[in-house]
């Protein structure tokens, strides 16, 4: 919340001025996409490897994957070795596409369009993964030297990277809040998934004066989205039942708009879940998409319970 993004400020401007820094920061606030972190080499402006960000230090080798997505350019116009980073993703309407086909098929669906773009770079079937269109954001390249994020953001695009257009630079944490209101009521909108902001000092040399944490740089955090939520009453529970024979329990629901669609169904996971929650055909139950597109059932409103309501 914004207290906390104030408490961030706060923290980075004491360790400037400890330091001596007297200057104070303006911000940039990107839009926090939904997809998977990938680290791209460059040897002589040539792409030599993908890799996953795995746990910092290692990740899984994705190189021929990688390669197949067109927003990812093999070669630089500049003959130069740098390491860039950026976010794959895939279009919301790819992944409820595919969902379709999987479901036919029995078929575990994909529960969002990070899980797809994970298990889609993790393809062993480079056909595969050229198949599904998959995209790339660029947003911060190693190796070089700038002066802010902002002019690294257009080096990526003369470059010829895909970096997103939606960004802003901001002179108060005010100006990101406003920023980050807009993108709450509109973040539906987009083709991609959003979940939030990630709100960055654009001065490079003050990003460096404040370093690293053990896993993070101090002068980036991530700014989320609150979670979707709506509330709707359970009409029943169904069952489907996959290629291998797994059963999966389904809430047939009273449609409900949540997150810029209707929702008729949610998945309620296994029966364990059910047992959880104590949900009973007739409860009013509590939805959410917390950057989600498959929504599911996260509480009961037990104080509205029919008499009539059965444990399934």
């Amino acid at each position: 919340n914004f207290a906390e993004l104030k408490e961030w400020e706060e923290r980075n401007s004491s360790m400037l001025q400890k330091k001596g820094i007297a200057q104070s920061p303006t911000y940039i606030a990107e839009l926090k996409i939904d997809g998977l972190k990938i680290v791209l080499t460059y040897q002589d402006g040539i792409l030599v490897r993908g890799a996953t960000r795995g746990d910092g230090e290692v990740g899984e080798d994705i190189t021929e994957n990688v390669k197949t997505i067109r927003s990812i350019p093999l070669v630089l116009p500049e003959k130069i070795s740098i390491t860039v980073i950026g976010e794959a993703w895939i279009k919301k309407e790819d992944l409820v596409s595919l969902n379709k086909e999987r479901e036919k098929e029995g078929l575990p669906l994909y529960a969002n369009t990070r899980n797809l773009a994970a298990g889609t770079l993790r393809q062993l079937d480079t056909r595969i993964v050229s198949s599904r269109n998959l995209q790339l954001f660029a947003y911060d390249i190693e190796g070089g030297v700038y002066i802010s994020q902002k002019e690294e953001l257009s080096v990526l695009s003369s470059y010829g990277f895909l970096v997103n257009k939606d960004h802003q630079v901001c002179s108060s944490l005010h100006e990101v809040q406003d920023f980050y209101d807009i993108w709450t009521n509109k973040r539906d909108k987009e083709v991609y998934g959003i979940d939030g902001l990630v709100v960055k000092i654009n001065e490079r040399s003050l990003w460096d004066d404040l370093g690293y944490t053990a896993k993070s740089p101090r002068g980036g955090i991530a700014y989320k989205f609150p979670a979707e939520e709506a509330a709707t009453k359970l009409l029943a529970i169904t069952c489907q039942v996959g290629r291998t024979g797994a059963v999966t329990p389904v809430a047939e629901l009273e449609p409900v708009l949540l997150a810029g669609s209707r929702v008729r169904r949610a998945t309620l996971h296994n029966q364990e879940e059910i047992e959880r929650l104590d949900v009973r055909v007739g409860d009013t139950v509590s939805l959410r998409k917390a950057g989600d597109v498959i929504p599911e059932i996260f509480d009961v409103f037990k104080e509205l319970r029919p008499k009539e309501a059965k444990k399934f």
